[in-house]
């Protein structure tokens, strides 16, 4: 039996990275972080955002304690 490989692995196997299509940038966190529309994110109301994936579980609670709504990114708020 033929060993299945999700396509994104073997995108990075072949290339060294996953290709992300620039037409899908939802835009840069306060952190610096590039962001695709339908990336978990956390938003401020003050127009804010953080991805959610670059940061830590301990920050993460900070970030919901002092009023960040998890959203997708793209989708309306």
């Amino acid at each position: 039996m033929k060993d299945l490989e999700h396509p994104d692995v073997t995108e990075v196997n072949r290339t060294g990275g996953v290709n992300r299509n620039d037409d899908h940038i939802y835009g840069t966190d306060a952190l610096g972080n590039e962001v695709f529309v339908g990336d978990e994110i956390y938003w401020f109301d003050d127009g804010h955002y953080y991805l959610v994936e670059a940061i830590r579980e301990d920050t993460k609670e900070v970030i919901r304690t002092f009023g960040g709504q998890l959203h997708i990114a793209g989708r309306t708020i």
